[in-house]
């Protein structure tokens, strides 16, 4: 069995604690998972510029094994 990579990419910032009620939650629910966090610093609402930095780091992390990776 593999573990389970999630990983977090947000607009949160980190001057509170929402980052860490969210890794709690996902930790509470899949304790074996592996949580990375990407940046919550994208601006707040800025859909394209999330897809931007998840389309840069994507080729540095595994494949999902349930799907065939395109490139």
């Amino acid at each position: 069995m593999h573990t389970s990579i999630i990983t977090l990419t947000t607009d949160f910032g980190t001057r509170d604690g929402y980052v860490g009620q969210m890794k709690g939650i996902i930790l509470s629910i899949n304790p074996s998972c592996m949580v990375v966090d990407i940046t919550h610093d994208i601006t707040p609402f800025a859909v394209r510029e999330a897809a931007l930095v998840v389309k840069g780091i994507s080729s540095y992390f595994p494949p999902r094994r349930d799907t065939p990776r395109s490139d």
